[in-house]
């Protein structure tokens, strides 16, 4: 999605991959989650932010390293716990 973003991509590619928000659902999500004890307490903006940053790291590297083993979804949840 970042590399879509970029200058020079197909403004169809570009508008497309803006129109994909799963920032706003997850905000809904972490906020429900931290009403519930689930998810400690920080702003949910920023969480959900810093979880699809991770998420989209991971996928990058796995995307590079054929030998990377796919993480346990647990370790990735857990930065929200």
């Amino acid at each position: 999605m970042a590399q879509v973003r970029r200058p020079g991509m197909p403004e169809e590619a570009r508008k497309l991959s803006e129109s994909a928000d799963a920032i706003t659902p997850t905000v809904r999500m972490i906020k429900k989650g931290q009403k519930a004890g689930i998810f400690h307490k920080g702003d949910a903006e920023t969480m959900a932010i810093c979880f699809w940053a991770s998420v989209q790291g991971i996928m990058e590297t796995i995307a590079m390293n054929k030998n990377m083993k796919t993480p346990d979804p647990e370790w990735i949840v857990a930065m929200l716990r």
